[in-house]
């Protein structure tokens, strides 16, 4: 009996081992890639760049920048943001869900590469380091930098 006790005990400490969360894996937080998907069309304009925030995470509007390969600013339009009193950066505008900014043709250079940099944050807490992508001018290939 003595043995079946122990048996039942270690059953269910067993159980409730299993179905505790795993704080370690809950607070580990997604891809930046994952969390801000991007993509990008050529359109008559110019350029649009899009990104796609997943719930709960957000993009600075502040934050966004592009430089030839020569390292010449190139402008972009952003729309308005959402304000916000963020606790890493005071009040700011956010974005939140989807955004797109255009880069104006006239901005670009015939050839060569943008660089754009881009930085956000989870609601929890979390913030990316800077994510810069290389874009290339002539495909739209774009590639990590």
């Amino acid at each position: 009996m003595a043995g079946l006790r122990i048996l039942l005990g270690a059953t269910i400490w067993a159980g409730l081992a299993l179905a505790a969360p795993a704080p370690a894996r809950a607070a580990q937080p997604v891809p930046a890639d994952t969390a801000f998907r991007f993509s990008i069309q050529r359109d008559a304009g110019g350029l649009a760049l899009r990104w796609a925030a997943l719930p709960g995470h957000y993009l600075y509007r502040d934050r966004f920048e592009a430089v030839t390969d020569a390292g010449l600013a190139v402008a972009l339009t952003t729309p308005p943001g959402e304000r916000k009193n963020d606790p890493n950066f005071g009040d700011v505008e956010i974005y939140r869900g989807a955004v797109s900014i255009a880069v104006p043709a006239a901005d670009l250079p015939p050839r060569g590469a943008l660089r754009l940099t881009y930085q956000g944050c989870a609601e929890n807490g979390f913030c990316y380091a800077p994510v810069t992508k290389k874009i290339d001018l002539r495909t739209l290939a774009v590639t990590e930098e």
